[in-house]
């Protein structure tokens, strides 16, 4: 048994990556910036190998899911924007995320609570992605929260809040109603915000670069 397991390996075809690439940017406007998603190791194709290859080839922004992921990206010598999805939940992590410049996601009150006390403390800089729950329920701040959320990150002369995103769980789906509902209330939301003197630079769209 051991001796099939020590057989098995994995192998990545780097050009069908780049032409994966390739097809997005055909899609999108020239001023569209692309954050490629690397989390679970970029999906088993090796987190660190991958940026390297998507940095090389004009992507310059990396989003993960857990701390740690991004912390291999940072050993491995990537020094890009690395967002990560996860809200951070003890002042020590927050801390390892700003000191190594990450971009944090705030999803409920004590996520901006969190990390306006510790950039406080640190004295120093952090980027946030404000996280909206559009129907998906898992978690993320509802649209109702979200002035109050930027005022006080706004007070913050630390903090910049850079994006705002959501999760379209059912985007691959052959019924787009979902989506189309989704998208109706993050544009809406975004505007919202707008009118309230909130504007965003960054307004995230998610999209797959593997499958």
């Amino acid at each position: 048994m051991q001796h099939l397991l020590d057989e098995k390996w994995i192998e990545i075809d780097v050009d069908a990556i780049k032409q994966n690439l390739e097809s997005i940017n055909a899609l999108v406007d020239e001023r569209v910036r692309l954050i490629a998603v690397v989390k679970a190791d970029a999906y088993g194709h090796g987190a660190a190998n991958i940026a390297r290859i998507l940095y090389q080839n004009g992507v310059d922004f990396f989003a993960v899911t857990f701390l740690h992921e991004a912390m291999v990206l940072r050993k491995a010598g990537i020094r890009s924007s690395v967002m990560v999805f996860s809200p951070l939940i003890e002042q020590e992590q927050v801390k390892q995320a700003i000191d190594n410049h990450f971009t944090l996601t705030v999803s409920s009150l004590y996520d901006s609570q969190l990390i306006d006390e510790v950039s406080r403390h640190l004295k120093q800089a952090v980027t946030v992605h404000l996280k909206l729950d559009t129907g998906l329920g898992r978690f993320g701040l509802k649209p109702e929260e979200l002035s109050e959320i930027c005022q006080s990150l706004k007070e913050n002369p630390h903090i910049y809040i850079e994006g705002i995103y959501t999760h379209m769980a059912e985007a691959a789906s052959s019924d787009a109603s979902f989506t189309e509902k989704q998208f109706d209330l993050f544009m809406t939301t975004v505007s919202n915000l707008e009118k309230n003197g909130y504007k965003i630079p960054v307004s995230i769209v998610p999209t797959a670069l593997f499958s």
